[in-house]
């Protein structure tokens, strides 16, 4: 204990501030990453196109996402595209956790995970915000940006959901082909 006050007084003295509890701060560009996509992302959900919102994203902006997220949801959307009439993908939207947005996202907090961050986002609906999290965005930085690596809902995440419908789709086409 001795020790880490002296070495607080230390960086203290050379004028370097640091503190634990700033350690845990996230850093203010990860909290305007997200909540800039969010409020270009929204806007798109009200527009009128051929699929979901997310492929928009795909086509414009898939810099923000990690290959891997990237990969997943492409995918994902050619499956869907080559199927149509029927539901073998996605059927909410990730980025909202939703088939039916609200009028606003909002960033809440974020929390460091190693070298990514678990980025809060709430729902305000009908001018209320939500209580808890709505969708937590896994963001990790790139480059001197940022890019989402996942997204979380309660006990499930993105990437798990489309590995599962992945493996549902693999499974389909083994047992049609019997």
């Amino acid at each position: 204990m001795k020790r880490q006050r002296l070495v607080l007084s230390c960086l203290c003295l050379l004028g370097i501030g640091w503190t634990p509890a700033q350690a845990q701060v996230a850093p203010r560009s990860l909290l305007s990453f997200v909540q800039e996509f969010y409020d270009w992302y929204l806007p798109l959900t009200s527009v009128q196109r051929v699929g979901p919102t997310w492929y928009e994203l795909l086509t414009r902006r898939s810099e923000i996402l990690t290959p891997q997220l990237r990969r997943a949801l492409q995918a994902d959307s050619a499956a869907q595209v080559g199927a149509p009439g029927e539901s073998v993908g996605l059927d909410f939207d990730p980025f909202l956790f939703s088939q039916d947005p609200c009028e606003r996202y909002e960033v809440g907090g974020a929390t460091r995970k190693g070298t990514r961050y678990w980025v809060d986002v709430y729902e305000v609906c009908a001018g209320k915000r939500s209580a808890h999290p709505h969708v937590v965005a896994e963001v990790a930085p790139s480059r001197g940006g940022w890019v989402f690596v996942n997204l979380h809902y309660g006990r499930s995440n993105l990437l798990r959901i489309l590995d599962d419908l992945k493996r549902q789709r693999a499974r389909h086409q083994s047992n049609s082909t019997h």
